[in-house]
């Protein structure tokens, strides 16, 4: 097996980087901002780690620290059906063959 990574499509809102690594380790690299328009809002970065493993045709991701507005993170309800799905707090699957994902919002697409 080897590294899988999605990285964010062209947008104004912000930089996303989620890699997972061949040694069941996962990093999420989210840079936000700032915000156009706003000269006082500043860069944000929101970085997220954890383990990862194969269940059947689903890749589960399990955070290691519980993930405080998941559902903010991993939204269902753009337009786009996101193929991430929210088992609790702490854990996400998504299926091994996706392609793109949505992330904060963000279309995001694995690298080639």
């Amino acid at each position: 097996m080897h590294d899988i990574e999605f990285v964010n499509c062209a947008n104004d809102y912000a930089s996303i980087h989620f890699k997972l690594n061949k040694n069941g380790q996962f990093n999420l690299d989210i840079i936000v901002g700032p915000e156009i328009g706003n000269p006082d809002s500043k860069e944000e970065k929101l970085s997220f780690n954890g383990n990862w493993k194969i269940i059947r045709d689903q890749i589960e991701c399990i955070f290691s620290s519980p993930i405080r507005g998941i559902d903010n993170l991993f939204p269902n309800w753009t337009e786009r059906k996101n193929l991430i799905h929210i088992l609790n707090n702490k854990t996400i699957s998504l299926p091994l063959d996706a392609d793109n994902l949505i992330i904060f919002n963000v279309a995001c697409e694995k690298s080639k």
